[in-house]
Parts: structure tokens; C-alpha cells; sequence
């Protein structure tokens, strides 16, 4: 991880950048230890230390995003704020369960009082940044103990639960079914979470929602289907659990606001004969009633 922040950050960027001694020793930039700079923090030349960086990340947001636990608490004790907000609006919590891999920093960021619910400039909270990344299973546990919304949605109407459907994070989505999430919460292009699984071919998250008995047959606000869906985004896989789970009342002749079919749809994609072939024949394969 060190490797990682020097390359990135060569000299001649640093200055743009506007690193203070305590970024950099946090980002391991020259060679200077957090304890050491912060014993020689005194007098009138004092950085504080919530002093930001150019893009209004403060030293322990970038602790929390690095998963510096020692780092952590050493700001933490020197009073670093727990709720700063950079550039984006993000707080280190939100860099904790996004980037890290320390439930051990989600736990102590929010017994020092971090806003569990505080949205980024894109409406996303830090359930919606952990409940994407299946290592942060044990950070939505904390953040739901702690209080976490479950079906806040951001500024394009997706929750929580849509991002764990859209990385395939089943074990995440469980969790948040089992706290009440919305499974059929609608965003503003009037799609559902089953929706976001075949544009993204979650197949391990759409076998579940559809052996939970999840409706499957919504229109979105462009009038298409789950087949348009699938002949737009779908695979093989995708196919074949929609095959398997003898999906009926979906018209293979329906519209969508274009006045195309999903077979038009799926003609005019830049796929292989053999995928139309396939998608034809699950077509064929439906039944209305």
C-alpha cells in the first residue's frame, strides 16, 4: 500500500497536491513518521491537524482510506475531526468501509461519534459505498448497528441494496433484505434492483431474488422489460437462470418507448450470432399465462 501512494504521488505533483508534513507522513511520502511529525508540531508554526489537502481530504481521511489503524488513533487522540468532508463531501467513514479493510476503523470512527448517514455530493452514504465491496461485509454489519438508513437513496434514486445487486454482493444483500430493505425500490430511470442484475449479470444476486419469489415483470420509464434488459446487458449465465426459473406473463412482442421488441433490441447489439441464437430460443421459451 505504501508502493501504491509513493507512485502516485511523484514529487513534482506534491506541491500541486498540497500535501502538509502530516498528509505525507501519513502517505509514507518522505519518510517521516506520523509520530514524529506530530512530536515536532509545536509553537507558532503548528500545522493543525485537520489541515486539508487540495482535494479537502484531511490526513485521517487518508489514514481511514489506507486502513492505518495506528494512524487512526493517533489523530484521533491529537483531535482530529471525525466528520470532515472533503471536496466530495465524504467523510473518513466513507473512505473506511470503501477503500479499507479494518471493521476494526468503521468500529472506532463511529465510537468517536462519525456520522453514520452523512451523503457524499452524490447522495451516497457510507452503506451505500460498503454495501459494493464484499469486504466490507462486516462493516455493513456495524454501520446497521450503529444506526445506518437502509434505503436512503442517492442522486440517482439507487439504494444500498441496489449496489450490492449490482456488484453481486448476495451475502450483503441478505443482511440488508433482513433489515427491511426495499427489494423493489425503483430509481429514476424506473429500474429495480432484479433490473440492475441483468445489466450487470449479478447471477448469484438474481438466482436469489428470484428464488425469494421477487416480482419480475416491472416496465421502467423507457417502457422496457426484463427482456429488453437482458437482450441490451444479458450473458449466457444470465440466460440460463431466467431459463431455469420458468419465468411466465412476460410478452416478447412488447415496445418499448423506441417502439422496438427485445429481439430488435438484441439484433442491433454488437454481440455474436450464437448469444441471438441463444436469446431467441429463451424467448421461444416463454410462456404469457
Amino acid at each position: 500500500m505504501l508502493e501504491f501512494f509513493t507512485v502516485h504521488f511523484p514529487e513534482e505533483d506534491q506541491e500541486y497536491r498540497n500535501f502538509s508534513p502530516i498528509h505525507k507522513a501519513i502517505l509514507g511520502i518522505e519518510g517521516f513518521t506520523l509520530s514524529q511529525v506530530l512530536e515536532h508540531n509545536t509553537g507558532i508554526t503548528r500545522i493543525p491537524i485537520n489541515v486539508m489537502d487540495s482535494a479537502g481530504k484531511t490526513a485521517l481521511h487518508w489514514a481511514a482510506l489506507r486502513g492505518d489503524l495506528s494512524a487512526v488513533e493517533r489523530l484521533l487522540d491529537e483531535g482530529a475531526d471525525v466528520n470532515a468532508i472533503d471536496q466530495h463531501l465524504r467523510t473518513p467513514l466513507s473512505y473506511a468501509v470503501d477503500m479499507s479493510t479494518s471493521p476494526r476503523i468503521v468500529e472506532l470512527l463511529i465510537l468517536s461519534r462519525a456520522e453514520v448517514n452523512c451523503p457524499s455530493d452524490r447522495g451516497c452514504t457510507p452503506l451505500h459505498y460498503a454495501s459494493r465491496r464484499k469486504a466490507s461485509f462486516r462493516a455493513v454489519q456495524i454501520l446497521i448497528r450503529a444506526g445506518a438508513k437502509i434505503d436512503v437513496k442517492n442522486r440517482l434514486g439507487n439504494t444500498a441494496f441496489v449496489g450490492a445487486a449490482t456488484h453481486n454482493n448476495t451475502a450483503i444483500g441478505r443482511i440488508l433484505l433482513e433489515e427491511g430493505a426495499d427489494r423493489y425500490n425503483v430509481n429514476h430511470y424506473g429500474d429495480t434492483p432484479l433490473r440492475e442484475c441483468l445489466y450487470h449479470n449479478s447471477h448469484e444476486f438474481l438466482s436469489m431474488l428470484l428464488k425469494d419469489g421477487t416480482r419480475y415483470n416491472d416496465i421502467n420509464k423507457h417502457g422496457a422489460s426484463l427482456l429488453h434488459a437482458v437482450a441490451l446487458e444479458g450473458d449466457f449465465k444470465t440466460i440460463e437462470i431466467l431459463k431455469a426459473a420458468q419465468l411466465t406473463g412476460l410478452d416478447p412482442q412488447l415496445l418499448n418507448s423506441k417502439g422496438e421488441t427485445a429481439m430488435d433490441v438484441c439484433k442491433m447489439r454488437d454481440t455474436t450470432q450464437e448469444f441471438r441464437d441463444a436469446f431467441s430460443g429463451f424467448l421461444s421459451s416463454l410462456r404469457l399465462v
